[in-house]
């Protein structure tokens, strides 16, 4: 049996069960305290800690003891040069017209509850909602998606590296409108983790994504910055998704997907050092990965139950 993916698997049964839990925590307090929005920013980050932060760091340790391996292997903390910085927060700005795009044809079917969730929440200050939208998912769900879960599938072939991991991303958000660009977002940082070998790409291509969202709709809400009423408005708009042309949202989708093609050749230029030959696959690689699959069926279940759901939930969003 492969033990590494078998401990995997059963850390990530046991975080689903605390996930869960801190989530549903999080949800009473906001339902019984709804005119307090920087509670959420503190319950946001309980929810982060005790659901992804400390199963991550006793995996960790777990592995140290068991394997002899380092936190910086199992975390991927490497550092980064100058340019492959720079190249992420690129794909963090680009990758926005393609996610847009997707979340529009899937808003056709399913209920969107993020822009919801996002817009009530932006009466808090803006470094309140940064910490809470952007900094915290860029850190833990890096952590545990491109960090212990990317770990615990490395003796298995490459496209399983990046699919599974990539699916548990998307199904972690539970929407189904969500899952749909978390999805193909998952596997596309999967990728990127994989050329660069640093989990810091990923977190400052989730981070950049993620800030300048909340930043165009707190300076919408406030401000009334990109309210459409300039030219420029329009075509910022139109590039963030928030336009209802869907011709030119998949135009600037088209672009901006054929400039991050051509960025990936540029990090695979820059990390050549990693491109290594085939390696052989250890027999059994895939034993013990029934469990994930029943932690994504539940999560599959969850996502229904959560879309039934959201009629009655949305009078606290």
């Amino acid at each position: 049996m492969n033990k590494r993916l078998t401990y995997t698997n059963i850390f990530l049964l046991v975080m689903l069960g605390l996930y869960l839990f801190a989530n549903l925590y999080v949800s009473v307090v906001i339902m019984v305290y709804p005119d307090m929005p920087q509670q959420v920013v503190w319950m946001n980050t309980a929810t982060y800690l005790i659901g992804f932060g400390l199963p991550c760091v006793v995996y960790a340790f777990i592995l140290k003891n068991s394997f002899r391996q380092p936190l910086r292997e199992t975390f991927s903390f490497r550092k980064l040069p100058f340019s492959t910085v720079l190249l992420s927060i690129l794909l963090g700005l680009l990758i926005q017209p393609v996610n847009s795009l997707i979340a529009q044809l899937a808003s056709l079917v399913f209920q969107d509850i993020t822009s919801l969730s996002v817009t009530s929440m932006t009466g808090m200050p803006l470094l309140y909602l940064i910490f809470a939208m952007a900094v915290l998912p860029a850190v833990f769900e890096e952590i545990l998606c491109r960090g212990v879960l990317f770990d615990g599938h490395k003796d298995a072939p490459v496209w399983y590296q990046l699919v599974i991991p990539g699916v548990f991303f998307g199904l972690l958000h539970m929407n189904f409108q969500q899952i749909s660009y978390a999805l193909p977002m998952g596997i596309f940082l999967g990728y990127v983790l994989y050329i660069t070998g640093s989990i810091y790409s990923t977190m400052i291509i989730h981070f950049v994504m993620n800030g300048s969202q909340v930043t165009i709709a707190w300076l919408y809400e406030n401000l009334g910055w990109f309210d459409g009423s300039t030219l420029f408005d329009k075509i910022f708009l139109t590039c963030m998704g928030s336009s209802d042309l869907l011709w030119v949202n998949a135009c600037a989708a088209g672009v901006a997907a054929a400039l991050i093609v051509l960025i990936l050749l540029a990090l695979r230029k820059i990390h050549c050092h990693r491109q290594k030959p085939p390696r052989i696959l250890r027999p059994g690689w895939h034993k013990g990965a029934y469990i994930m699959y029943i932690i994504l069926g539940l999560f599959f279940l969850l996502a229904l139950l959560m879309e039934a759901a959201i009629p009655l939930l949305q009078p606290y969003m």
